[in-house]
């Protein structure tokens, strides 16, 4: 199936799932705001810090916004259309990837499309909120924007299927692999800058969130071409590698599912 084909099946997924829930219009609309609350309310805590404290090793309040806001749209997209690759473990310890596979389309978009959560909207309007709170002034400061967001999906999804991944190698991993994702995105909601050592090192290799806070910030205030290309190169290196860590793991499920059948 060409990609054209395989985007407009996730879109067309998202669209099913939006019109049930729709059914029950209150509910739908409730769950919204309170994810959208739930998701401000924790960066009232920031207000409050950056009134005593104008900078923390360059950050400034319009800083935090931004980066805030961008992990929230980034987080709310892979809600939207990619949610199923935090329910890989589940998959792969219940052998429902089996049904996933006759479907005519790659294996792992069908991964990814097994079940849309909305509430991930709520999370992209607190997040387009807080991003309307940063110092945009032109057109080349929103094409950064856009490209920040495309990049930080990029590297959510890329983090959450490798983590996911583990399952075909360890049994019960579905546990561990919800814990790392929490982990994630709760380091990539502080600002990066007050992280030095052994812990700036973590949040580029073991739980890569600097890719998705830190980079972009550290652009918008450094200004410097070397970090937009550390950013992309990380993005597209740690992209492909998750793919290929998820189809090398996936040979391993095969050949259980077919001794299973044999036997």
């Amino acid at each position: 199936m060409s990609l054209k084909r395989e985007i407009g099946f996730l879109f067309h997924i998202v669209r099913i799932n939006l019109k049930s829930s729709l059914v029950l219009r209150g509910a739908f609309c409730a769950r919204l705001l309170f994810v959208a609350f739930n998701n401000l309310i924790f960066f009232v805590s920031w207000v409050i810090f950056f009134k005593k404290f104008i900078l923390v090793n360059g950050w400034n309040f319009h800083h935090v916004c931004f980066m805030y806001g961008l992990v929230n749209v980034a987080l709310g997209v892979n809600t939207l259309f990619f949610n199923g690759l935090k329910l890989l473990p589940k998959l792969v310890e219940y052998g429902e990837l089996d049904v996933l596979m006759t479907r005519p389309l790659s294996l792992l978009v069908s991964v990814a499309s097994y079940k849309s959560d909305y509430s991930g909207l709520g999370s992209i309007i607190s997040g387009i909120f807080l991003l309307s709170l940063s110092p945009i002034t032109n057109a080349y400061e929103l094409l950064l924007v856009l490209f920040f967001i495309f990049t930080s999906i990029a590297v959510f999804a890329s983090i959450t299927l490798l983590y996911g991944s583990l399952s075909f190698v360890f049994q019960d991993i579905g546990r561990l692999s919800m814990d790392l994702y929490n982990v994630m995105v709760m380091l990539s909601t502080i600002p990066n800058c007050i992280y030095k050592g052994i812990l700036k090192i973590i949040i580029f290799t073991l739980i890569p969130v600097g890719f998705v806070s830190y980079l972009p910030v550290s652009f918008i205030i450094h200004k410097n071409p070397e970090t937009l290309l550390f950013l992309l190169c990380g993005t597209l290196g740690l992209t492909v590698f998750s793919i290929f860590v998820f189809y090398k793991g996936l040979r391993r499920y095969e050949s259980g599912s077919s001794s299973m059948v044999v036997g």
